[in-house]
């Protein structure tokens, strides 16, 4: 696998409207490529969740943003930011279950943060490596205790 370096490791576009999120997708799926068919589903999901919520939410436009991690071989990850101007009232549409589902399946963290101006919708998504010598985690199952009498 090679790691992506320089300019490749980010990508920054606006957000008018649903229509931009062909564009959005396109990019995200061409700096994450190199980590394998995974890490593309899940941030591409990732990335669709927090455009649509900064939809409902934001004052538009806004800016998609996705790093990653600088410290990408040792645990490479990706940041992605929707940031929208910020409304006079706190956002109005609560993450559908749908969302939360996603985000909390497919992030290591992801959360809405609000400051000055700004409103900014995050997520740090896990970029797995497709080694195929890499093993699969061990899974251990613990069964319950019986009560001692």
């Amino acid at each position: 696998m090679s790691i992506p370096d320089g300019n490749e490791l980010q990508s920054s576009h606006l957000l008018h409207d649903v229509n931009d999120l062909s564009g959005i997708r396109a990019a995200i799926r061409d700096l994450v490529r190199p980590y394998g068919r995974e890490s593309v589903i899940d941030t591409m999901l990732v990335a669709d969740e927090l455009a649509v919520i900064a939809l409902g939410n934001g004052q538009l436009p806004g800016e998609v943003h996705a790093v990653i991690s600088p410290f990408a071989a040792a645990e490479p990850q990706l940041r992605v930011e929707v940031r929208t101007g910020r409304g006079a009232l706190p956002p109005g549409t609560a993450p559908s279950r749908e969302s939360w589902k996603v985000l909390n399946s497919c992030t290591l963290a992801w959360g809405i943060s609000r400051d000055g101006e700004r409103t900014t919708f995050w997520a740090n998504v896990r970029l797995r490596s497709e080694d195929p010598d890499e093993q699969a985690a061990e899974i251990h199952v613990l069964r319950p205790r019986r009560p001692q009498p």
